[in-house]
């Protein structure tokens, strides 16, 4: 009777846990991330995914007044080439020391790719960027749909559990050890 008391009580908890993932992963989410690009022929990129196409929105600064970097949004296609042959063909470019962007894509991954500006592989260059992703984020929606899913498996085996640890459980021991009889009244007594 415990163990099945202790499942139903686990079991409501995993299924609001779950859909609390669930709904936050349909809310956007917002980042800040700095890095540095490092002199030389280098550059930096993030990864982003969504399950259901994505927009992203944010701003970036290069730390130093007058330096400039070229930055992309760029789908997984057009990110292999990038990183196999350098073609900078990108859903969004811009070159600048500091830019806003707002970019929305039908892929479900896109990646955020900063390169050195001209003249700039001989520093290293310290970048600060703040951006948002619209769309649905697949580890919470799958780690938040499979939390409520082992809940509802674990109230029904308990309520299942407890119906036969209810058939199974002998009958209640008598509250007393007294036993009442009728007593017989003398006669003549009402």
């Amino acid at each position: 009777m415990r163990k099945s008391r202790i499942l139903i009580a686990v079991g409501p908890i995993l299924v609001l846990i779950g859909i609390g993932l669930v709904v936050g992963a349909m809310l956007p989410a917002e980042f800040t991330e700095t890095f540095t690009i490092p002199e030389g022929n280098y550059y930096y990129a993030f990864e982003s995914t969504s399950i259901l196409g994505l927009r992203i929105e944010g701003e970036f600064e290069v730390d130093g007044l007058l330096e400039t970097v070229s930055f992309y949004v760029m789908t997984p296609e057009q990110y292999d080439a990038y990183a196999t042959t350098g073609a900078t063909d990108a859903e969004y470019s811009v070159t600048g020391h500091s830019a806003s962007f707002d970019v929305s894509l039908d892929t479900t991954k896109a990646y955020l790719v900063f390169e050195h500006g001209l003249l700039w592989t001989l520093f290293s260059q310290d970048i600060t960027i703040t951006y948002t992703l619209h769309g649905t984020g697949l580890t919470g929606l799958v780690a938040g749909v499979a939390l409520a899913v082992v809940g509802v498996v674990l109230v029904v085996f308990a309520v299942r559990m407890s119906k036969k640890e209810a058939m199974m459980a002998p009958p209640p021991a008598p509250t007393s050890d007294v036993m009442m009889f009728d007593q017989q009244k003398p006669p003549g007594n009402p």
